[in-house]
């Protein structure tokens, strides 16, 4: 009987080291387990904290964008140009379009003032050019003398 109380004890021993494998196995489990869910807890934490840090600031920057938009429609109030008013939109048309046709009258009088005062400047040359005939005279009684020179 000895063999068969040792292939018992074995037995045995086999059956406790596989309760030991799963407890052990369990234990690390459930370690690793709770250390994940305090990592991912923190994590969770800090993207919430994270969060809040970008909304505040979104917050921030579109009540600064609205304070501006609302000062521009203020203005746009005093300046009259909140209003659509196709009449005047055609008078405002209107008014740049004959604004545009003096500019073009003035730039063309002027052009041709310009032409005018160059043609002048070079008649004035050209007559300039030519030799002048210089009579010299002696002093009592000598004969006069004519000569061609340029000035």
């Amino acid at each position: 009987m000895a063999t068969k109380d040792k292939v018992q004890s074995f037995a045995r021993n086999v059956w406790l080291a596989g309760l030991g494998a799963y407890g052990k196995g369990s234990e690390t489990l459930t370690n690793k387990l709770d250390k994940a869910y305090e990592e991912s807890n923190q994590l969770f934490n800090d993207l919430v904290t994270k969060g809040s840090e970008i909304q505040t600031s979104l917050e921030a920057k579109i009540k600064e964008k609205s304070r501006f938009e609302s000062k521009v429609d203020e203005v746009r109030e005093k300046l009259g140009l909140n209003q659509s008013d196709p009449e005047q939109i055609d008078a405002l048309t209107a008014k740049v379009d004959a604004l545009t046709d003096i500019v073009a009258k003035l730039a063309e009088r002027k052009l041709a003032e310009q032409q005018a005062e160059l043609a002048a400047v070079e008649e004035t040359a050209q007559v300039e050019d030519k030799p002048k005939k210089i009579r010299k005279t002696k002093a009592k009684g000598t004969d006069s003398k004519t000569t061609d020179t340029a000035e």
